[in-house]
């Protein structure tokens, strides 16, 4: 039987330490997701088609990452290791396949689908980067409940999108927070002891060494 020198190359940087197993990075950002994705950049490919619980796969993307330091900022930046979150199909054998709520990016010009996040279920919520889109969070009917979605503005800017959903008990991140022209923005959600956190992690666009710039928590307000 052949084997995969990648995943040989792999195998070795876990078992030496150099290199963390996606599946220790998944728990890691499940037990901690603030200081995970202040360390760790995430270059984010998924984006499923519709509401609904689905699969995602996360991979050590081995590259030469960067992080803001705590004390200087963009002043001064530190080495971490960046991991891929993409959709499981045609994924390498490198990595880890994980069950997540997954939010579909809609149209803004007709109402909104909200999808919610409960007690059941996976607990990471999982939606495309933000290109020029708002994600929004709001209440749900039941105590711990959120409703979420991701809208696309459609015959509209983003800078009106994003007003238009602002106030209202509501949290909207959208274009009146980022420039995506230069900004990378993932919005991950993860439930813990039965509350949803939801985070955005700014990070450089494009570039060959990826940046973590921030790390915001939307939700709880």
């Amino acid at each position: 039987m052949a084997t995969d020198p990648m995943q040989e190359f792999f195998d070795a940087e876990w078992e030496a330490g150099r290199f963390t197993r996606p599946s220790n990075a998944l728990n890691s950002l499940i037990q901690n997701p603030q200081s995970f994705l202040r360390k760790n950049p995430i270059v984010n490919t998924f984006d499923c088609a519709a509401h609904g619980q689905t699969t995602a796969y996360i991979r050590n993307d081995n590259t030469n990452a960067k992080r803001t330091g705590k004390v200087l900022g963009r002043l001064r930046y530190h080495k971490a290791e960046s991991f891929n979150i993409e959709q499981s199909s045609g994924a390498n054998s490198y990595g880890h396949t994980f069950n997540v709520h997954g939010v579909f990016t809609g149209p803004s010009n007709v109402a909104p689908v909200w999808y919610t996040l409960g007690n059941t279920g996976p607990s990471v919520m999982l939606t495309a980067k933000l290109t020029g889109c708002t994600f929004v969070a709001r209440a749900g009917a039941a105590a711990h409940e959120v409703d979420v979605t991701h809208l696309q503005p459609t015959a509209e800017s983003g800078r009106t999108l994003n007003r238009r959903l602002r106030g209202g008990g509501r949290a909207a991140y959208g274009r009146l927070k980022y420039d995506y022209a230069k900004r990378s923005i993932n919005v991950i959600g993860v439930r813990h002891n039965g509350h949803w956190r939801i985070w955005v992690q700014r990070l450089v666009k494009n570039s060959h060494e990826p940046r973590v710039l921030g790390v915001k928590r939307i939700w709880p307000t």
